[in-house]
């Protein structure tokens, strides 16, 4: 009989294998992965004897979470009333970025 199987999973940098005991245990969720990656998945049953041959494999890709903070963020004046802005998109944009909120406020230099 089938005492467990391997689940191998991976995505571009990160491979993973999870041994499920039991026979009977056909599904398990796969956590703490990372938002908005393709992740390649197959499994292996085994026994007594050995480990089988490994499945075809499937690829799931998780979905968006919020990105994350935006980096070297600077100011220069351009005119007496107008000052560019730019930035770096996030390390982790974590999706499909389309929006970025641009806050701002009048303050002294003491703010």
């Amino acid at each position: 009989p089938i005492t467990g199987y391997l689940l191998y999973y991976t995505n571009t940098t990160f491979p993973d294998t999870i041994n499920i005991t039991g026979g009977e245990n056909r599904s398990y969720t796969l956590t703490e992965l990372k938002p908005y990656t393709n992740y390649t998945v197959t499994v292996s049953a085994y026994n007594d004897a050995g480990t089988g041959p490994t499945s075809d494999n499937t690829i799931q890709q998780t979905e968006q979470a919020e990105p994350g903070v935006v980096s070297n963020l600077m100011s220069s004046g351009s005119d007496v009333d107008e000052i560019s802005i730019t930035w770096n998109q996030p390390s982790m944009p974590n999706g499909i970025i389309i929006m970025y909120d641009i806050r701002y406020r009048e303050s002294d230099n003491n703010d």
